[in-house]
């Protein structure tokens, strides 16, 4: 047997950064405990239509494409599957092994065997990008699990505050888009480099927006609740870790161990084969459209969007905007596939548009990473000052003002300076002081979409 496989220790890809342990699973060992382990999935859990059984578990890191499946008994010869949209995208199948002695079998699918590779510990033929809503299925002897992935993924590195805290934001929503609450998230916690030396466990989770949106928060002073090393960093040497990776998120990584847990394992979005994996990354998804949003300068010229597909014999992609009818167009190309939509199919478009390629694939039609991009061609007002332009007996400072999240650039001279533009002139930050005889500000506002307004000129005269 691969002793390898059920390794404790999760360095997968990087070790600096794939460092999540995995905790055994036990079977139940009363009717008790499995009505415990029920009652700790809320009505909105995305258990599977097969369910899971009691003192099963099936454990998903969809970042990395890393599932385990236990509860079986050893030996047993298990399958995990994956599936989107109802096709196969992935497969793995083995004997149920038992390593750390908990009395419960299982598989862990591209956990990163440290010796060579036994059936069931990779993904066969190719790796799944695991994605949100796909169907993972654990079967064995005894019956079938199965589970619906969850939403779990970080969206931004990690940010110092003001009072010394760390946080950083993630999403934690179900399949279908309702927010986990936070309560449920009970697995937030930071481990130091490769050799887990200083572990943070029990990270504070607390809402930062819409339901869903959390930050994990490291509140300062820093206190580790484990130092394997005995030699405790000082605080600065722990700020500069957690401005780093070692971060990871979710839940049911908590014993007694529940029916499912969702995590995210590091701060990277890097699916694919783990180390001692050699089933290539299966993928399906857009990569890039360009330009990156459409604005009233750049409509003429249309929108192209370019992507990637495994085995797939044509690829459709679609332009959404929840309004408008859905615009589609078959792509060229199929393993590396681009299309491009004129000015004429963009023109019903409006606000943000979803970018979605549907893959014909083996089996049916699959859907990918999806990309998007905003649509406006209105021009935004010209940006206003908080001070009336005219002449003042001493110097004064002036704000540029404009809608929210529109930028302003700015020129300053006696008159004869250049106009901005959407790339050129000083971004506005703060207060402009006005303190030569004669002052002219020329600026423009820029939204989110590249659109750029009239020049505002401000004269102002300071005796």
């Amino acid at each position: 047997m691969n002793q390898a496989r059920g390794n404790s220790s999760w360095y997968g890809k990087d070790p600096a950064s794939r460092h999540y342990k995995l905790k055994g699973v036990a079977v139940a060992a009363s009717a008790g405990l499995a009505a415990a382990a029920l009652a700790a999935v809320p009505a909105s859990a995305t258990i599977g239509p097969a369910g899971v059984a009691a003192g099963h578990n099936i454990t998903v890191f969809h970042n990395i494409d890393f599932v385990a499946a236990s509860g079986f008994a050893v030996g047993d010869q298990m399958t995990v599957t994956v599936e989107r949209n109802g096709v196969l995208i992935g497969t793995a199948t083995g004997a149920a092994a038992d390593p750390e002695a908990t009395g419960a079998g299982g598989l862990e699918v591209n956990h990163g065997p440290e010796a060579a590779a036994l059936p069931g510990d990779c993904w066969e033929g190719n790796t799944p990008d695991i994605r949100p809503g796909d169907l993972v299925t654990a079967t064995g002897p005894t019956g079938t699990d199965q589970v619906i992935v969850d939403n779990i993924a970080f969206t931004g590195d990690p940010q110092l505050q003001g009072n010394g805290n760390i946080t950083v934001p993630f999403v934690a929503r179900r399949a279908n888009g309702n927010a986990i609450p936070a309560a449920f998230i009970d697995s937030g916690e930071f481990r130091a480099a490769a050799n887990n030396s200083v572990r943070f466990e029990g990270v504070p989770v607390v809402r930062r927006g819409a339901p869903g949106q959390y930050n994990l928060v490291y509140r300062a002073p820093y206190r580790p609740t484990r130092n394997d090393d005995q030699a405790p960093f000082n605080q600065t040497q722990l700020r500069r870790a957690l401005l780093g990776d070692g971060h990871a998120v979710g839940f049911g990584h908590v014993d007694p161990v529940p029916l499912e847990a969702m995590l995210q394992d590091g701060l990277g979005d890097t699916p694919g084969p783990a180390p001692g994996c050699n089933a290539p990354s299966a993928q399906w998804g857009v990569t890039t459209t360009f330009p990156g949003n459409v604005n009233a300068s750049n409509l003429a010229r249309g929108l192209t969007v370019r992507g990637l597909a495994t085995g797939a014999t044509a690829v459709n992609v679609q332009l959404r905007d929840g309004t408008a009818p859905v615009v589609s167009k078959l792509a060229t190309g199929t393993n590396n596939w681009s299309v491009s939509f004129t000015r004429a199919q963009l023109r019903s478009l409006n606000g943000n548009v979803r970018v979605v390629g549907r893959y014909d694939v083996t089996g049916g039609t699959i859907t990918g990473r999806t990309s998007s991009f905003l649509k406006d061609t209105a021009r935004p007002n010209a940006p206003r000052a908080s001070l009336r332009q005219g002449t003042y007996q001493r110097p004064r400072r002036t704000a540029l003002l404009s809608a929210a999240g529109n930028t302003v650039r700015y020129t300053v001279g006696a008159g004869r300076q250049a106009r901005p533009t959407a790339n050129r002139g000083a971004v506005y930050q703060r207060r402009i002081r006005l303190a030569a005889p004669r002052q002219v500000i020329k600026a423009v506002a820029i939204d989110r979409a590249g659109n750029v307004s009239p020049v505002k000129r401000l004269v102002y005269r300071i005796r």
